[in-house]
């Protein structure tokens, strides 16, 4: 019941940290403004001024986040790439990372576009124009979207409350218990929906290397690859990328798996010699 509690505690102030960072940047974008405009500043631009730069918020306040993770472990005196999983991936499994994210986010696409489930969520599309809007500046964009927040997100979701929930739960249930809590953090059901369904993959990454880097490099390459997927209007086509994409992310996972199995082997073969 101890350990149950300081679980819960632990992935409550990790929440309320990345709240607090949400805040803060949003004060310092607001007094931003408020030299910008002067007088005549007021709270209805001040919003609006938020909103078309959503991408230096989500930036502002994902560092900021990881700023206060990382002196909380300090603090602590608690080695970060230990309590994390922080370490070297082998070369070859670099590429394989990244590839389950191109794959998984082709996966997702043409799965969406097959069955319009979008149509049943009108919020996705306004959070994803928010996130995503079609004349912003794509540099800053692909820097908030492909680097910065799968960064956060990874340290707080597969780092911190994973870890934590295996304190607890099996690895089985801490997988699945981390992807709801990585669904619900998203705040929209359709992106909680195939954010549960990544959180699981992004968790078996993280047990196939023993490296949080894993689901680091496949979230930025989940990510990336949705800034770059054009339109498709074939339902021919999309079947196509649908069955191919899923055949790739099998076969990258089941690599991966094996490429652990293989250092697991060879680890044990070489405590006995």
């Amino acid at each position: 019941m101890k350990n149950t509690l300081k679980i819960v505690m632990t992935i409550l102030s990790t929440f309320m940290v990345y709240i607090a960072a949400n805040v803060f940047a949003g004060i310092l974008m607001g007094v931003y403004y408020g030299g910008l405009y002067g007088e005549e500043a007021d709270l209805a631009g001040m919003d609006t001024f938020i909103a078309e730069n959503t991408n230096i918020l989500l930036i502002g306040a994902s560092l900021i986040a990881l700023g206060i993770f990382w002196i909380a472990y300090k603090v602590q005196r608690k080695s970060i790439s230990k309590a994390l999983g922080i370490k070297k991936l082998k070369t070859r499994e670099i590429p394989a990372t990244l590839f389950t994210g191109v794959f998984f986010s082709l996966f997702l696409f043409a799965l969406m576009s097959l069955t319009n489930i979008h149509r049943l969520f009108p919020s996705h599309g306004e959070v994803m124009e928010a996130i995503v809007p079609v004349e912003g500046n794509f540099l800053l964009i692909f820097l908030s979207v492909a680097i910065v927040v799968p960064l956060f997100e990874e340290v707080m979701h597969r780092g911190i409350i994973y870890q934590q929930l295996k304190k607890g739960f099996s690895v089985p249930m801490a997988i699945i218990f981390q992807a709801l809590i990585f669904g619900v953090f998203h705040f929209n059901w359709l992106q909680g929906i195939y954010a549960f369904i990544g959180g699981i993959v992004l968790a078996l990454l993280y047990e196939y290397t023993k490296s949080l880097w894993a689901p680091i490099l496949m979230h930025m390459g989940w990510n990336a690859t949705s800034l770059f997927i054009p339109p498709i209007y074939s339902n021919l086509v999309l079947a196509g990328v649908l069955v191919l994409s899923l055949g790739m992310l099998i076969f990258f996972l089941k690599k991966l798996k094996g490429e652990q199995k293989v250092f697991s082997r060879n680890s044990e073969a070489y405590e006995n010699y």
